[in-house]
């Protein structure tokens, strides 16, 4: 409904860039962004590949990609949490995970969507069998999350 250009190496099945790869972590996103462009606004996802043998790399890794892009945006970078699940391995994880998301945004003034909050009072609707991949609905319901705070 506004004009919008997608940024990126990639593209996806619309043909719009972008760079995520199925297995970024918060290592490979730090060398791709050193190249990325500068934006208005930067929507970040990422975490569910992170190897958490050392959740003090993960959060230092976080933290230089929020003020990597916190200096070339023009005005918001938007960082999404990963969601609830119904398995208790994969839900302890993504809770861990997100505390450092949620502890990074507050220092960073970084605009937070909190996806495990969304989606924990439909997880069946939100979340794929698997217990790890956002369904359709999920990604519906994201988008229109995310448009409301790039408006």
């Amino acid at each position: 409904l506004f004009p919008v250009i997608y940024k990126g190496e990639y593209s996806d099945v619309f043909d719009f860039p972008h760079e995520a790869i199925k297995t970024n972590t918060s290592t490979s996103i730090l060398e791709q962004i050193k190249n990325i462009p500068k934006a208005d606004y930067y929507v970040l996802m990422y975490g569910s590949n992170e190897n958490l043998d050392s959740l003090e790399t993960f959060k230092k890794n976080t933290k230089e990609i929020l003020e990597t892009l916190q200096a070339k945006r023009q005005q918001k970078t938007i960082l999404i949490t990963l969601p609830p699940s119904n398995d208790t391995i994969v839900n302890q994880r993504n809770k861990q995970i997100n505390n450092v998301f949620l502890e990074l945004s507050k220092t960073n003034e970084i605009e937070l969507i909190d996806t495990f909050q969304l989606f924990s009072e439909n997880i069946g609707k939100y979340i794929r069998k698997d217990g790890i991949n956002i369904s359709r609905d999920g990604y519906y319901k994201l988008a229109k999350e995310t448009a409301k705070h790039i408006k």
